[in-house]
């Protein structure tokens, strides 16, 4: 959290003095936040932090976009607000830069070679032009002069979120377009017709912004997967036995990590490849969604089980 407030802009905050010395704005956030008392903050301490602010009459319109500054993040409108992109749109989209941005050589922002670096990888299959993308560089340029407002041969996550909502606001359906973003930069939702009945964009009764946050914990196994494009046992079995499972209603069941993600492999794994593809983790869920199963519960424990932002302070 130090490195955080390091990084950050504190512009909007109410009282910017508060993190001139950022450890000890760090360790007054984390006392406040820290239930368990464990020097760490794990995703639902941190949730419940902010919900508890809501429920006494904190606005979270101006408070959100303030943290997310001044932690680093990055979108720091110095105009009107993205009002044409909803929250889930927008969680999707900086998922997207965000995964460019690891391609970029660390920086907090996207380059050149990190956005080529994505469209090498990518599947151009749901875009209207498949072809503009067979060449990785030119088709990542393009893409580079037109969301680079500051003209700095970078872009930031403001610029990236900005480029697509003047996009939302010329018309453009954000529904098939983020999908065919995500894949063509290589992230991976990609679903099949024979599992969606011919639809892209729905998996049941799991919302977009649960699609969203379980996307990101297939993305993060999949990191722990050898860098594949996909999920293996190890990579389950490494979140696993990294995650907190407090939450799970059975947290036993992961006293073997190993054998869970067996049973959770061989459960969602339909084309018995070995292998878990974004679609085929989704459409798990979906399923459990069918059922009646309360998703923000679900989406909660299992991004605490697969070690899903979770900080550690030395």
């Amino acid at each position: 959290m130090t490195a955080g407030f390091e990084s950050g802009d504190h512009s909007l905050q109410d009282d910017p003095r508060f993190y001139e010395d950022p450890q000890a704005a760090a360790g007054q956030f984390m006392a406040a936040m820290d239930a368990s008392e464990t020097g760490e903050v794990s995703c639902d301490e941190f949730i419940r932090f902010y919900d508890n602010m809501a429920a006494e009459g904190m606005a979270m319109g101006s408070l959100i976009p303030a943290l997310r500054a001044s932690c680093g993040v990055g979108i720091q409108p110095d105009g009107p607000p993205e009002a044409q992109l909803s929250d889930a749109e927008e969680a999707a989209l900086s998922a997207v830069w965000e995964h460019l941005a690891s391609l970029s050589g660390g920086s907090n922002c996207v380059t050149l070679g990190g956005m080529t670096a994505g469209f090498e990888s990518g599947d151009h299959s749901l875009q209207d032009d498949p072809r503009f993308y067979e060449d990785p560089q030119a088709a990542a340029g393009q893409f580079m002069a037109a969301m680079d407002a500051s003209e700095t041969g970078e872009v930031s996550c403001d610029e990236f979120i900005r480029f697509y909502d003047n996009m939302a606001a010329e018309g453009m359906a954000m529904g098939s377009l983020i999908p065919a973003l995500r894949a063509s930069c290589g992230v991976g939702i990609q679903q099949s017709e024979a599992s969606s009945g011919g639809s892209s964009s729905v998996y049941g009764f799991v919302t977009a912004e649960d699609v969203a946050g379980l996307s990101a914990v297939w993305e993060h196994l999949a990191s722990l997967s050898g860098g594949s494009n996909c999920v293996t046992l190890g990579g389950m079995t490494a979140g696993f036995e990294s995650g907190d499972h407090s939450l799970q209603d059975d947290p036993r069941f992961y006293e073997d990590p190993q054998a869970a993600a067996g049973q959770f492999m061989a459960a969602m794994d339909a084309s018995e490849t070995g292998e878990v593809s974004c679609d085929e983790f989704l459409q798990y869920f979906a399923r459990k969604a069918n059922e009646g199963v309360d998703m923000l519960g679900e989406v909660c424990a299992m991004r605490a089980s697969c070690g899903v932002l979770r900080w550690r302070v030395d």
